[in-house]
């Protein structure tokens, strides 16, 4: 399976604890609207102290909804505090202090599926000792009607 992160990095004035869970919702929602991603499209927003930076990740299941989004998150919040500021800071309350990064990260996630080697294992010896079964029975048999005795 494969994930695309878009991940928008930025600093705003302020302390971590400035950030509810009703703030965190507005930067969410406002990040979504930004990209044109559905109002249930998941967005984890990360809140951590660096005057405050906040963390953005959109998570896609598909690379051209990743490219799209991060053109739009880019072309949105440009390159300067100033424009991610009017785009971004003055809907939701905050005050940018840096330009936003955006970036794409791609999550590769591998599943493995269990292993049937002791199934295999278990089937074959199964069979062997059955077969063995099989032969000793028919040895007896044979053995058993060859020693018939004979009246004199």
């Amino acid at each position: 399976m494969v994930k695309y992160n878009v991940t928008t990095v930025l600093v705003a004035a302020g302390s971590v604890s400035d950030f509810d869970d009703t703030k965190k919702d507005a930067l969410a929602a406002k990040y979504r609207e930004i990209m044109g991603l559905a109002a249930d499209a998941p967005i984890t927003v990360i809140i951590e102290a660096a005057s405050v930076r906040i963390t953005l990740i959109a998570t896609l299941s598909d690379a051209a909804a990743a490219e799209t989004a991060q053109t739009a998150v880019a072309t949105t919040l440009g390159d300067s505090a100033a424009s991610a500021q009017a785009a971004f800071g003055n809907s939701v309350g905050i005050t940018v202090t840096s330009p936003p990064t955006v970036s794409t990260v791609i999550e590769i996630i591998v599943i493995r599926e269990s292993s049937n080697m002791g199934t295999v294992i278990g089937i074959i010896v199964g069979v062997i000792v059955g077969l063995l079964l099989i032969g000793g029975v028919v040895y007896l048999v044979k053995k058993k009607k060859s020693k018939a005795v004979f009246p004199a």
